[in-house]
């Protein structure tokens, strides 16, 4: 199960909270987001292509 010691060496990467009921982090290393950290369930959720584009294409 994941708990809030697991969130502590991830401080560099700035995990942010998600406002909710549930206990769930966004975990995001630079300008990327990576996934979510349920901290209730201990289960990541990745983001699938975390490193993609963040712009739609023009055409």
């Amino acid at each position: 199960m994941i708990n809030d010691h697991f969130l502590q060496p991830l401080s560099r990467t700035e995990a942010r909270h998600h406002r909710g009921r549930r206990r769930i982090w966004l975990l995001s290393f630079m300008q990327y987001d990576l996934g979510y950290i349920d901290l209730e369930q201990g289960t990541l959720q990745p983001i699938d292509n975390p490193f993609g584009t963040r712009l739609s294409p023009m055409s």
